[in-house]
């Protein structure tokens, strides 16, 4: 009665354990640029690690790495007067220089004309600070495209900030 679904499971197995030889197989074949040192933080260890993959001839399309902490609705910058200085600071430095690693270390490998990359948030700020140093959920999520083959500018239409001049005026 249920020898077909006992058969997906088991077939599910085998093309997982086949997959997964290939992962293997291709970070084993990979490399990292040697002119490259990565920074010891997560985002940098998952691009690390994509670059990788991407070396050794894996065929995946799409990759995701993820980064947490962007949920700063307090305390984003350290005070008014610093706002270059805090964690949100601390957070784009982070992606800032995981993103510039990856990217060299590709380019590095002649593998820079393969890749674009697109990091987003999967949730907007408001652009007026929320009177605690930091911002609450709003629709302002700004995307960037990028690599070798992307035409550089913007693209888009520009968001209306009245919010955030309002807000700064009533501060």
């Amino acid at each position: 009665e249920y020898g077909s679904l006992i058969q997906f499971i088991l077939d599910s197995d085998s093309e997982t354990n086949i997959y997964a030889q290939s992962i293997s197989t291709a970070f084993n074949n990979g490399t990292n640029s040697a002119a490259v040192t990565y920074p010891s933080t997560s985002l940098a260890n998952q691009l690390k690690s994509v670059a990788r993959f991407i070396s050794g001839g894996l065929q995946t399309k799409v990759y995701l790495v993820k980064i947490g902490g962007f949920d700063t609705h307090d305390a984003q910058v350290e005070s008014n007067l610093t706002t270059h200085l805090g964690e949100h600071a601390d957070l784009l430095t982070q992606v800032s220089e995981a993103i510039n690693c990856f990217i060299t270390d590709l380019n590095n490998q002649n593998l820079g004309d393969d890749v674009i990359a697109v990091p987003f948030s999967e949730f907007g700020r408001k652009a007026a600070e929320n009177g605690n140093l930091g911002t609450d959920h709003g629709e302002i999520a700004p995307m960037f495209v990028f690599g070798k083959s992307i035409n550089p500018g913007v693209s888009g239409t520009n968001i209306n900030l009245s919010e955030a001049i309002l807000a700064n005026n009533y501060q």
